[in-house]
């Protein structure tokens, strides 16, 4: 159990994390299982100690004090935890991204044929895009997926309707031009320090 995928995602959580998990396990909406919950409750407060003794036989005892372990229910409570730690970390992940939450209410809306909801989310996404500092990767891939679905929007309302595809199209260029200089650079870096490190053994 110390070198599970489990595990090593409860290493990792900061203390603000563990809190809203916390808050996220308790609702019915994401968890339904209180062994789900005395679990990472268990978890959270042993790994952190660097408990060798934190094994599956132990937190079954934490889990069900009254029950003799079963290992192939252990592992199920255990992949329920792991699948609704995953599904918090993801959902944070998008919500903090506010280009890309605006971009996924675009998508849903746009195949709810919701219009005003549609132009209100892709506005707000074009938006919070253009108010960041940074023209980087990021800013070029965000640009073609907003386009693209601009794109996609207007043609789902008639295939007349005016699109600028050659904006869609250098969006998408300019990013890829933009990975294959870095990726361009990591090389020359990397190979440099080989050479160097070649050098350094032939010594």
């Amino acid at each position: 159990m110390q070198k599970s995928v489990l595990t090593e995602i409860v290493r990792a959580l900061e203390k603000k994390e563990v809190r809203e998990l916390n808050k996220w396990l308790q609702s019915p909406a994401h968890n339904q299982r209180q062994d789900v919950i005395k679990l990472f409750d268990f978890l959270v407060k042993n790994l952190p100690n660097g408990d060798e003794a934190a094994e599956k036989a132990k937190a079954w005892k934490a889990v069900f004090p009254s029950q003799p372990y079963d290992d192939a229910y252990m592992r199920q409570v255990m992949y329920f935890l792991l699948k609704v730690i995953e599904e918090y970390l993801v959902f944070t992940s998008v919500t903090n991204d506010r280009v890309q939450y605006q971009l996924s209410l675009s998508r849903i809306y746009r195949k709810r044929k919701l219009d005003k909801s549609y132009k209100q989310a892709h506005r707000l996404g074009v938006e919070s895009l253009e108010g960041q500092d940074l023209r980087n990767d990021y800013y070029l891939l965000s640009t073609f997926f907003l386009a693209q679905e601009e794109y996609e929007y207007k043609m789902s309302i008639t295939q007349n309707a005016p699109v600028n595809l050659q904006e869609t199209a250098d969006a998408l260029e300019k990013w890829f031009l933009e990975e294959r200089l870095r990726i361009s650079k990591d090389m020359i870096a990397h190979h440099r320090i080989y050479q160097k490190s070649t050098m350094i053994m032939d010594y």
